[in-house]
């Protein structure tokens, strides 16, 4: 964790002294830029964490604790992707309306008491758990997400008006270390928290968290040096708000539809590894049912806990990846995003051949299964951080706030729709069939960034 705090502080200094952004603008600017952008993902970071809480308890002993089956978390799941994508474009309005930090205030607000309510669904809940649970973690879950929704908005927003093309590539890297940290607390802190207070708390924690932040976020008023700032420049056009567009001109726009794609499909690969990876592990017995203990016992001693070592593999693998893919795509490709996504969903496919049903001696170990996992993510969030971040960002000021809306809208269609089918799929026919969802998801999507 403290290193993970540490790598946090590198990416603050990266982005105040890396060349190109020295070269384009002066020092007071980027210091103004850097504290406005960092209580925004420090919050994101936290959304993820009352997000992915739902990772930590997808293990054989939570699920048991409470009641439910693969199908019915999958349900839980469903409820709550689905809520984010249907509410996206009444959030993009009021986002418009409110601005900014009044969003991302509410949003934290709203979903900080979504999970906090959970205890209430504890209290009402039949201990057998099973549908009436199932239901009540649905609702909460579902007004959590629809709430997280209002911060999609304000980063993209971020990431297109105060960072050039030629900047945005890393820091699209440089935002996707800070959503990973939300991964690696979400593994390692949430199944903590189930063993000494109960699973409930799995989200009561989170909630308070985000309280506090969205209290944080109304004392600060972090806007005004970077106004400042901007406002003895010259150039002012990073403050003027893109005039409106209509979705039809985006969607003429054969580019745009094949990223579309390419971002539904990766989403699939993104969600179905992070929330059923220590499920996958437990039922190939190299760890335990409540994800806290490694069965090899040659792994004992030299690896930290399966969540932790998982959560570790996942942060520094997919923060590595984002920001070595925006630099790769800003620095050797001149801005060009197609190239390098090629490369990595090539990597990513044969990354994940790994997790399959391989003879020895490829067969996973708790070490090998956490070096696959640190690479898997590596390539998988690394095109997931350029393709979010940086490719709606490209297509200019214009197109850039309903391309967002749209390219979330539809992965959490995705995402939804995987909680389902992938708890489906795992129920009936085992890991196997997740493993295979996960490699055509790739091929389709290296098909879809291959057509652009």
């Amino acid at each position: 964790m403290e290193v993970g705090a540490s790598l946090l502080v590198a990416t603050a200094v990266v982005d105040i002294v890396n060349p190109t952004s020295r070269r384009k603008r002066p020092l007071g600017l980027r210091l103004a830029r850097l504290l406005t952008w960092l209580p925004i993902a420090t919050t994101y970071a936290a959304f993820y964490l009352g997000r992915y809480n739902l990772a930590a308890m997808n293990v054989p002993m939570v699920r048991g604790l409470l009641g439910v089956s693969e199908l019915q978390l999958g349900v839980v799941i469903a409820a709550g992707m689905w809520s984010y994508a249907v509410t996206a474009p009444v959030t993009g309005g009021l986002v418009s309306s409110l601005g900014g930090w009044k969003a991302f205030q509410l949003g934290a607000a709203g979903a900080g008491m979504a999970n906090l309510c959970v205890l209430l669904v504890q209290a009402a809940s039949p201990a057998s758990g099973g549908w009436p649970l199932t239901i009540g973690l649905a609702v909460c879950y579902g007004v959590n997400l629809a709430f997280q929704g209002f911060g999609t908005t304000s980063a993209l927003a971020l990431i297109s008006t105060w960072y050039s093309p030629s900047e945005r590539g890393l820091f699209s890297g440089i935002f996707n270390v800070w959503i990973n940290f939300g991964y690696l607390l979400a593994l390692t802190s949430e199944v903590r928290i189930i063993k000494q207070l109960g699973w409930a708390w799995a989200f009561a924690a989170p909630g308070a968290l985000l309280l506090f932040l969205a209290c944080v976020l109304l004392l600060a008023q972090w806007h005004s040096p970077l106004t400042r700032e901007c406002s003895n420049l010259k150039d002012t056009a990073a403050l003027v708000e893109p005039p409106a567009v209509s979705w039809v001109e985006l969607f003429v726009s054969r580019t745009f539809i094949r990223y579309l794609v390419a971002i539904s499909l990766l989403t699939w690969v993104r969600d179905g590894l992070v929330t059923w990876i220590l499920s996958f592990l437990a039922s190939n017995n190299l760890g335990s049912a409540d994800g806290t203990t490694w069965l090899d016992s040659a792994a004992i001693g030299r690896l930290p806990p399966p969540n932790d070592a998982i959560g570790l593999a996942i942060f520094f693998g997919g923060a590595a990846g984002g920001v070595a893919l925006g630099a790769i795509s800003d620095f050797c490709f001149a801005g060009d995003r197609r190239t390098p996504l090629l490369l990595f969903s090539l990597a990513q496919a044969s990354a994940l051949l790994a997790l399959g049903p391989l003879p020895e001696p490829l067969a996973l170990s708790p070490l090998s299964a956490c070096i696959v996992v640190a690479f898997t993510c590596f390539f998988t969030l690394g095109n997931y951080s350029l393709l979010c971040y940086g490719v709606p960002a490209d297509l200019g000021e214009r197109l850039a706030g309903v391309a967002s809306g749209t390219m979330t809208c539809a992965q959490y269609l995705v995402s939804g729709l995987g909680g389902v089918v992938l708890g489906t799929l795992v129920s009936k026919w085992g890991y196997v069939s997740w493993w295979a969802s996960l490699e055509l998801a790739t091929a389709l999507q290296l098909l879809a960034i291959w057509l652009i």
